[in-house]
């Protein structure tokens, strides 16, 4: 019984080593903002492009488009690409003074957000391009600290901090825990130069952008960033992925749980297959192990109540569930405002999590189609 408890304790124990001590900070954007660029003042601010494909996002464009005007350095212009909406997504561009774009009918064999990432990229006169969608929620020195984080070349991606506004978004904290691990870049044990990417959040020089074929390279992807900071690498050029910190967050399916199943079910999967192998072995055995440690706090709960109480399975078992919480809890805090009860009741959380992982399943390896507002995606 006790090798099974420590056995139970090193599965558990997998989730440090997918968010591991003390890389969360390194790999914020935080860490930037102490430096003074004589390259990147104002000069750099105005020659960047903001580019945020649009398709129905009428409430989040009118939170971020003043956000996106009142930054300091100012880009040199925002660019909505409205992707066929049929709500007031327009009106909020024009309204705001920004650029539009119209991203006219999709062709054959492209998805949607890399079709309109694509015209906006393309309608751009900025030397640099920042592609962001319309849920995130910038600082306003933003575009400095991504100007410091590219370095002198290659692409950034970064994963915003989830701002929870209402309870059933505390559900969301296993997908976006999942997204940071990953991806590796927060792990001790992730092979280095081989980090997954964000989608959220792009930012690039246009020459590099070409250079690495732009969204037309990866037309037909779901997961157009990551995959597009791929095709930088496979170029030569470096890739650096961040986590969004106080600097980028977002508010992510606010319509509910069936929201954050429908908006989670159309790239979980997909992002699971192209994730290390070592980073998604550690998040199989750390999920099994928070699984186990569930189950044995309840059976031994159980035991206690029916009045069979074995004192030591007791202690070990609510032992290793403290050990699952705090640990959900360290990946939690990283990835986004959520309460105590979210890791204190994390079964709950999980439980959902492993239901809408195998409904993405489903839908990408079996029926090969997802759906996302309003457009049934081909994932062949």
């Amino acid at each position: 019984m006790w090798m099974g408890w420590i056995w139970q304790g090193l599965l558990i124990g997998c989730g440090l080593l997918l968010i591991g001590w003390g890389r969360g900070g390194r790999n914020s954007l935080d860490r930037f903002g102490s430096k003074t660029f004589a390259s990147a003042g104002s000069s750099t601010g105005m020659e960047i492009s903001v580019i945020v494909p649009a398709r129905d996002e009428e409430a989040n464009l009118e939170e971020l488009l003043p956000l996106l005007q009142s930054m300091v350095p100012a880009p040199r212009e925002i660019i909505v690409v409205d992707d066929g909406s049929s709500d007031g997504t327009r009106q909020s561009a024009v309204s705001r003074g920004v650029a539009l774009v119209e991203a006219g009918r999709l062709p054959a064999g492209w998805q949607g957000k890399a079709w309109a990432c694509a015209q906006g990229a393309d309608a751009a006169a900025g030397s640099r391009l920042l592609f962001l969608d319309a849920d995130v929620r910038p600082a306003p020195d933003l575009l400095r600290l991504l100007a410091e984080a590219a370095g002198e070349g290659g692409c950034v991606t970064v994963q915003p901090y989830h701002r929870i506004g209402s309870a059933a978004e505390h559900f969301s904290a296993f997908f976006n825990a999942a997204v940071l691990a990953g991806s590796g870049r927060f792990s001790p044990v992730a092979r280095r130069g081989r980090e997954g990417s964000f989608g959220p959040c792009l930012f690039c020089s246009r020459d590099e952008y070409r250079m690495a074929g732009g969204h037309a390279s990866i037309r037909g992807e779901v997961l157009e960033n990551d995959r597009l900071a791929a095709r930088f690498r496979s170029a030569g050029m470096p890739c650096r992925a961040y986590a969004g910190g106080s600097r980028l967050s977002f508010r992510m399916y606010e319509g509910g749980l069936k929201a954050i199943a429908a908006g989670w079910a159309k790239s979980i999967a997909l992002g699971a297959a192209s994730a290390q192998k070592r980073m998604l072995a550690l998040t199989i055995l750390w999920i099994s192990g928070l699984s186990g440690a569930a189950i044995g706090a309840v059976s031994a709960a159980a035991k206690a109540v029916s009045g069979q109480p074995q004192a030591a399975e007791l202690a070990a078992c609510l032992f290793l569930y403290a050990l699952a919480a705090w640990t959900c809890r360290r990946a939690f805090r990283l990835a986004g405002s959520f309460s105590v009860w979210t890791y204190a009741l994390y079964p709950l959380g999980l439980a959902y999590f492993c239901g809408v992982f195998a409904y993405g399943l489903y839908r990408s390896f079996v029926r090969r189609r997802v759906s996302w507002k309003g457009r049934d995606i081909d994932v062949a």
